[in-house]
């Protein structure tokens, strides 16, 4: 990428295993429209490190979530710098995206390394849809004390267990956990267990994590409300981690994602549809310093799962989408 002498680098490291990477033209002066991606995946099988083509699509971890796109943006990124080598753009990859961007895209931002007035963001959707909404991530854990001794005397002890069963029988008579995927709603899901003690004892201490996933802000939700009232109750302590519940949210009538939608219909031959998306993204960093992001993604499918892959021709039409959009939108 620098080869051609057409871009400036910077990389920096506030965490030695999660470097993020800055490019911009190399005579740029500011940053208007930024493309961002990640290089992070989930684990997966030593095998699906090696990546496959086959009939027209690329098989292998993080193909499609996210490096396929991501090569993309870095080829337009390079043809449009080697055409006008002062366009006001930056190409910002990060690698924390999948453990939750904190190191990331949210450092780059609060400390300013990263700006501008729009983001195009290919980590969601498929077939060049466009996420309107993505839910808030939330991580919460509930915490209830006892006291320990051995198990052959539970005379001698309280049992934690025991309260945190009470608590849930509380929250499944609220149906605090109930849901369907046929609904735009707050979903709680109890995903972790931890307690402190070996097999022969009376626990002091038990946990239940929460996997929170808000369609409203934390303070307004009513699930998350009642989930902690029944906390407080049982006399739990409550710790909310620092996953932070921030959602995503876009307007179909921002006159970005109209250019978007311009863009991608001349080029794809289609019009793109806006989806809300239950999973959650870097997006919510860009939302929250309220840079309109537009997050898409080309033809492909099986994200975190096996057999991930992406479309080639359709990684073709999203390079060209983005070279289109950006053109069109110099005069910012």
């Amino acid at each position: 990428m620098t080869s051609s002498g057409a871009v400036k680098v910077e990389i920096h490291n506030l965490n030695s295993d999660q470097p993020i990477l800055l490019a911009k033209p190399k005579k740029a002066n500011e940053s208007k429209i930024i493309l961002a991606g990640h290089i992070d995946v989930v684990q997966g099988e030593a095998s699906q490190f090696s990546p496959l083509i086959k009939k027209g699509k690329i098989f292998g971890r993080g193909s499609f979530d996210m490096k396929g796109p991501l090569s993309a943006l870095i080829l337009a990124f390079v043809n449009l710098s080697k055409k006008e080598n002062n366009l006001p753009l930056t190409l910002f990859i990060s690698s924390d995206e999948e453990i939750g961007g904190w190191q990331g895209t949210n450092f780059a931002l609060r400390k300013k390394l990263l700006n501008g007035k729009v983001a195009i963001l290919p980590d969601g959707g498929e077939k060049f849809s466009i996420i309107s909404q993505q839910k808030g991530p939330l991580r919460l854990e509930i915490i209830f004390k006892g006291i320990s001794a051995h198990a052959a005397e539970p005379e001698k002890g309280t049992n934690p267990i025991i309260k945190l069963f009470s608590f849930f029988s509380d929250i499944e008579k609220a149906k605090i956990l109930e849901g369907n995927g046929r609904e735009w709603q707050t979903t709680i899901v109890p995903a972790k267990i931890i307690s402190t003690n070996s097999l022969n004892q009376i626990p002091e201490q038990v946990s239940l994590i929460f996997d929170v996933r808000l369609t409203k802000p934390k303070e307004t939700d009513k699930k998350l409300t009642l989930l902690l009232k029944l906390g407080q109750k049982h006399s739990a302590t409550i710790k909310i981690s620092k996953v932070d519940g921030l959602i995503f949210k876009v307007s179909p009538e921002n006159i970005f994602i109209k250019s978007w939608l311009r863009s991608t219909s001349q080029i794809a031959h289609k019009r793109p549809s806006f989806i809300k998306n239950a999973t959650s993204s870097d997006g919510r960093f860009f939302a929250l310093k309220k840079i309109p992001t537009i997050i898409t993604c080309p033809k492909g499918g099986n994200r975190h799962a096996d057999k991930e892959w992406v479309d080639l021709k359709s990684l073709e039409k999203f390079r060209l989408i983005v070279e289109d959009f950006i053109t069109k939108k110099m005069d910012l």
